[in-house]
């Protein structure tokens, strides 16, 4: 199937955008002045620093427009920001956001604030620590990759209707440590379906065939609308608790879903990237989903060509109970140990001998069958 490359590209400059912090707080803050979004951290040439407020926080002019504004600490303006870790361990943990309100003793309004700041910060660490990991020594680390989604639900609410829209959650771990290198959801918060419509009806996409078109990487308002109306077809809010539905407190409002095979594209050439400056051979695992799989071979078919990775598409019973599972995990790490002489411990710090032994035991093995 023809896929819309103009799409992919889009979802994968907006996927890098997402790596690189955005300058919140750290840039010039009128809308019209060209400094705006270039932070004091990656431009500090377009600042000059200017003094320290009475709390100690630096202050900066901006050399284009003149105008000031002080770098503080991202809490400052936290009226109980003793909270603020008490809300991120709660919310790891599982817990609901009517719990977390309830056991932090905040109001509803203000756990929504607090889960905006923590999602900041979070982009600021995973900037700086994950912004670019093409100079990681991947030979030492280890060179395995597996790749699956996972399905998540979100409320998408209006004034008659709740629906808990489906979204995939797609994320790349590395197989040797479990460190999750890439994770991206099927959501772009700054998308307007509507507006894509509009421009698709203007434009005469609406006609074409998807890979053709101007607008194909996001769904289009109707497209989600008769997905809406077919999942909540027999879901009416009663007239009694319709006045109580708080649209303020429900989120998502606005934005798009991504096509999912342009999801996956998108994070394939993000992983090759990742590991673009290395010469190791790789190993990229996926789930036996036959999109992922497309997606990967079609983006890393030079480097298969060339020999430096190899992709394995593995089946799963999932429906096998933990236990199950569990046992036969131990059963095939107990049988690769007996295979190497190896202890448990021995077999844990030597990743690259468990590479070479998964490849030498797939090279004469069967496609289709079981492999242990």
């Amino acid at each position: 199937m023809v896929k819309n490359n103009r799409a992919i590209v889009e979802e994968y400059t907006r996927l890098r955008r997402l790596q690189r912090p955005d300058g919140t707080g750290k840039s010039c803050r009128k809308a019209e002045c060209p400094s705006r979004w270039k932070s004091v951290d990656d431009r500090p040439e377009l600042y000059r620093k200017v003094g320290r407020t009475s709390a100690g926080h630096q202050r900066h002019l901006c050399k284009h427009c003149g105008s000031t504004f002080t770098v503080g600490h991202p809490a400052w303006n936290h009226r109980r920001q003793s909270k603020n870790g008490h809300v991120l361990k709660l919310l790891v943990h599982g817990n609901s956001l009517s719990k977390i309100s309830e056991i932090a003793d905040l109001a509803p309004r203000d756990v929504y604030r607090k889960l905006d700041f923590i999602y900041e910060r979070v982009r600021e660490f995973t900037a700086r620590r994950e912004g670019d990991l093409r100079s990681a020594d991947w030979e030492r680390y280890g060179r395995r990759f597996a790749t699956d989604s996972q399905t998540l639900t979100l409320n998408w609410p209006n004034r008659k209707k709740r629906a808990s829209v489906a979204f995939q959650h797609l994320c790349t771990a590395h197989a040797n440590s479990g460190y999750i290198v890439l994770g991206h959801l099927q959501f772009d918060s700054a998308g307007d379906m509507e507006r894509v419509e509009i421009d698709m009806a203007l434009n005469g996409d609406i006609k074409k065939a998807r890979c053709m078109r101007r607008h194909g990487r996001l769904w289009t308002a109707a497209e989600f609308k008769k997905y809406l109306d077919d999942i909540t077809a027999k879901v009416v809010l009663d007239p009694e608790i319709a006045a109580d539905v708080d649209l303020g407190l429900q989120l998502p409002h606005e934005g798009g879903l991504v096509r999912q095979d342009i999801q996956q594209y998108a994070h394939a050439l993000m992983l090759r990237r990742m590991v673009s400056q290395s010469d190791c051979r790789f190993y990229f695992v996926q789930d036996g989903d036959a999109g992922l799989s497309k997606a990967f071979l079609a983006v890393v078919a030079p480097e298969v060509h060339a020999g430096r990775v190899d992709i394995a598409t593995v089946a799963f019973d999932k429906y096998q109970v933990n236990d199950v599972r569990e046992a036969l995990w131990a059963q095939g790490r107990r049988d690769l140990r007996n295979d190497l002489g190896l202890s448990a411990h021995q077999l844990d710090s030597l990743p690259e001998e468990i590479d070479r032994e998964i490849v030498k035991r797939l090279a004469g093995h069967r496609l289709g069958t079981a492999f242990a």
